[in-house]
């Protein structure tokens, strides 16, 4: 993973000077963006279109990209406010409850994956304010042991420790109900 995220960061910065790399981008990075499109949109119908978007945000804002981030969070973040974007705008309120719902009820995959991504965030919700912050940035910010320690104002030693606890304890959570 770490060399996909140093391969999707060299297209960026490749991409931002001229270069006409973006086929190379699209390849290594299409699984990753794929995936994050699918769970975060609400009708999985418009997976392909929140990739089309994030691509041609991509394309649109890659001179604003910051060389010394990191690329593949970077990449994410789009991936996420285009099915945000599309979750907002398909979202129609005046739909009746049956329609909307009557098709996600014969979906079980769908149902099983909801409860869980529910049981997961309620889990994350019940941590104490510390392991909260642990969890976000590790997790979701992709920082490293040593950044969150910093930003945490204790050692990387402790935040380790503390993740670990903490994901054992969601996990255990999560299988016992």
């Amino acid at each position: 993973m770490k060399d996909i995220r140093r391969s999707i960061e060299k297209y960026l910065k490749l991409l931002k000077s001229g270069d006409e790399c973006f086929d190379k981008l699209f390849k290594i990075s299409y699984p990753y963006v794929k995936y994050i499109a699918y769970i975060y949109v609400f009708d999985k119908s418009f997976t392909d279109d929140v990739i089309l978007n994030a691509y041609m945000s991509v394309l649109r804002s890659v001179q604003s990209f910051d060389d010394s981030k990191n690329g593949y969070a970077w990449l994410c973040k789009i991936t996420k406010n285009e099915a945000y974007k599309i979750n907002s705008r398909e979202c129609r309120p005046e739909t009746e409850l049956d329609e909307s719902v009557e098709c996600l009820i014969d979906d079980k995959d769908f149902m099983d994956n909801l409860i869980t991504k529910y049981d997961i965030e309620k889990a994350i919700e019940s941590l104490d304010e510390t392991d909260r912050k642990i969890v976000d940035m590790k997790i979701y910010k992709f920082m490293t042991f040593e950044a969150i320690a910093a930003e945490l104002n204790i050692s990387a030693a402790t935040v380790f420790y503390r993740l670990n606890k903490t994901l054992k304890e969601i996990q255990k959570n999560l299988t016992n109900n």
